[in-house]
């Protein structure tokens, strides 16, 4: 993809991301000591310069001052630092990280940057490794915008290669981004704009947009002399500010330029009004890749929004089809699923692989799919994914999980299978109407331990709103959300059995039906098109309709499966007792 500028120079494009340092399998020596300091030579430095009685305020210029000398040719020195062994011991700690620049100025900043400013911000800090994906994207040379750039990280990476220009509505903010670039040294033309309402304010005059916009349902526009100006705003009461976000990065950008944009998941997947007509208006440019990213990517800013990257170029599509690149990444460089998301580095079984200078290397996935991307961009499919927009449907769903290899080899080899539906019983309805002093058994989320249940007695008046459906006997409860999926088979013929709307009742035609379901609920290809079908981005979930379309296997182990039935029977039994 090419972008036109106005002067004769290299035209920028998408291109690979940047290239992973060459790796070999080596015997670690002190690599354990080096992992800790990466992960702790802040509160080692500070706790240094707190023994050597360094004022507060005054830290985060010695700190500065370090890392600029591990990256510079300057030797490291402070006023701050007469004493000899002090400064041997703050620069022994600072040459034993082997983290990035980046990396290291963002750790700083993200705890002295509000302290030094001496205000306080609610910011969502992109991790370095999104962004230097993210900018590993771009040629050289071009002029590249964060029309909502917060803290201004996401296009720190491509500082010296191009000129970065960074919005954000808060004069706080920028101030914030503006301290942000000035310790690192870096430039960057930082203003305070609202990006929404100057709608006009920069159209066309950017080769790039990188942007991690705000989003949310609560995070919405109400002016209409603002939406009358966006073709996903025009004629609404009120529109997503992410949705919006989208619509204006396109704007910014030149003929042929090209966005990447994080946004959550919902909205590439989601079914609603809102969302498809987002979709049709991405599709009317061409959608070079769409990247999923882990779960619990920003789990640092402690919000679990999953998200996607979504590279698009402003070329018109045409309606023409063509292939999309898709990729799903599981590792960041992060364990995210700890406390602070200390760093994650790949191993070779039980030892670390360390790159030619003897320093241990992150768990990245993303550089082999900047690699991929790369591949896919010459031509060269080989080894990468993709799907066809002649393969959308009407709702232009463009969640990439339906569309990865493992899901299209379950469902495109139907050979001894059905979907669900073909076992249920036609045209059931498991509604009720709740009567105040008629006692309940209400079987919760939480109550279903998969194959079991266990249910609590309650009034009519006390079940929650969620309480939907009645239960009969053989019905099965399918969990509706992302993630570990629980289920149970109602083996009781008991009255006023209700469940939650949080799960799916399938209700099979004969207990032959009930068994082959049961045991494919088991299967790991049911779990692999369970979570492929979910959307959203907060609470995953699939609709019922989704999961009676899920295809199971129509012969199944049935001694096996009815052993397991009459065991979960006898259990029940024991429990209800």
């Amino acid at each position: 993809m090419k972008t036109t500028c106005a002067t004769p120079r290299k035209r920028p494009s998408v291109a690979s991301a940047s290239k992973p340092p060459a790796a070999t399998v080596q015997k670690p020596r002190d690599i354990k000591q080096i992992i800790a300091i990466n992960s702790t030579f802040l509160d080692e430095v500070n706790q240094l310069l707190h023994n050597g009685g360094v004022l507060f305020e005054k830290r985060i210029d010695v700190i500065l001052a370090l890392i600029h000398s591990k990256f510079g040719d300057a030797s490291f020195s402070s006023p701050l630092i007469t004493d000899d062994t002090l400064r041997t011991a703050l620069v022994d700690i600072i040459l034993n990280t082997t983290i990035s620049k980046e990396e290291l100025f963002q750790k700083v900043f993200m705890f002295y940057g509000s302290k030094y400013l001496k205000k306080e911000f609610d910011q969502f800090y992109t991790p370095c490794t999104i962004g230097e994906f993210m900018c590993g994207l771009l040629e050289d040379g071009g002029k590249a915008i964060d029309p909502a750039c917060g803290t201004g990280d996401l296009l720190t990476h491509y500082v010296g290669r191009g000129r970065v220009h960074l919005w954000d509505i808060s004069p706080d903010v920028i101030e914030l981004a503006k301290q942000n670039y000035a310790f690192q040294g870096k430039d960057g033309v930082a203003r305070v704009r609202d990006s929404i309402t100057d709608y006009s304010v920069g159209a066309g005059e950017y080769d790039y947009a990188l942007v991690n916009p705000p989003f949310g349902s609560k995070t919405v526009i109400t002016n209409p002399d603002v939406l009358k100006h966006y073709v996903l705003g025009a004629g609404k009461k009120k529109q997503e500010l992410g949705i919006l976000f989208v619509e204006r990065s396109m704007n910014l950008l030149r003929d042929g330029g090209a966005m990447a944009i994080i946004l959550p998941n919902g909205y590439f997947g989601n079914t609603t009004a809102a969302f498809v007509e987002l979709r049709k208006y991405i599709l009317q440019w061409r959608v070079l890749a769409i990247i999923k990213l882990p779960q619990k990517t920003f789990a640092r800013s402690g919000t679990g929004v999953s998200t996607s990257i979504l590279v698009l170029s402003k070329t018109r599509a045409d309606g023409a089809h063509y292939p999309i690149f898709i990729d799903e990444v599981v590792d960041i460089g992060y364990e995210l699923n700890k406390k602070n998301t200390p760093y994650k580095y790949k191993k070779n079984k039980t030892e670390y692989v360390l790159d030619d200078g003897g320093r241990p290397v992150l768990q990245n996935d993303l550089y082999e799919v900047g690699r991929r991307f790369a591949a896919f961009r010459r031509g060269e499919m080989g080894g990468c994914q993709s799907f066809n927009t002649a393969d959308l449907d009407e709702e232009c769903i463009l969640d990439i999980s339906r569309y990865l290899q493992g899901y299209k080899d379950i469902v495109e080899n139907a050979a001894g299978k059905q979907p669900i539906s073909a076992f249920l019983a036609e045209e059931y309805s498991c509604a009720f109407k709740r009567s105040d002093d008629t006692e309940y058994t209400y079987l919760d989320i939480k109550e279903i331990n998969t194959p079991l249940y266990n249910g609590k007695k309650l009034l009519g008046h006390q079940l929650p709103n969620r309480a939907k459906y009645m239960l009969k006997k053989n019905d099965i409860l399918v969990s509706r959300l992302k993630g570990n999926i629980s289920f149970t088979v109602i083996l009781e013929d008991k009255e006023n059995l209700v469940c939650t709307n949080g799960v799916c009742v399938l209700r099979p035609r004969d207990e032959a039906a009930m068994l082959t379901i049961f045991a494919n609920l088991f299967s790991a290809d049911f779990k692999v098109q369970h979570q492929a079908l979910t959307t959203g981005s907060i609470m995953e979930t699939l609709s019922d309709e989704d999961i009676k379309n899920i295809v199971i296997c129509t012969v199944v182990n049935e001694g096996k499966y009815r052993k397991i039935l009459d065991s979960v029977k006898t259990i029940q039994e024991e429990m209800s007792a």
